[in-house]
């Protein structure tokens, strides 16, 4: 899973420079934005590797995506509760959050699927 974890840090190396220029234009919303966004690819990150030293083969596989389904809970619940208060800004950010895990999901199983 060496291509998983290299594309987690390239994606995270590729957010960084575009949440720099964003910054750097005063683009301050879209960069805090960037932000979110390499949070959750560190998260993601971090879990991987916690569950890769104790797991190997279709258990690291099953507990990883488990952790991906469990982790966004939260932020579905806090989405809905903003949406509620007519919270734009925080509907913003765990939408953010949500399609982010999502597309990492979907760029795991893929890789997974190529390496089997």
């Amino acid at each position: 899973m060496k291509e998983y974890l290299k594309y987690l840090e390239d994606s995270v190396e590729k957010l960084h420079r575009e949440e720099a220029e964003l910054a750097a234009t005063h683009r301050k919303d879209e960069a805090n934005l960037m932000k979110i966004r390499i949070n959750i690819y560190g998260i993601c990150k971090t879990v991987f590797e916690a569950i890769s030293r104790q797991e190997s083969g279709e258990q690291l596989k099953e507990k990883y995506l488990a952790k991906l389904e469990e982790i966004p809970r939260n932020w579905e619940i806090s989405r809905e509760k903003a949406k509620q208060h007519e919270d734009v800004e925080k509907v913003v950010t765990e939408t953010i959050k949500l399609e982010t895990v999502e597309k990492i999901k979907e760029r795991f199983n893929k890789i997974w699927r190529a390496e089997q």
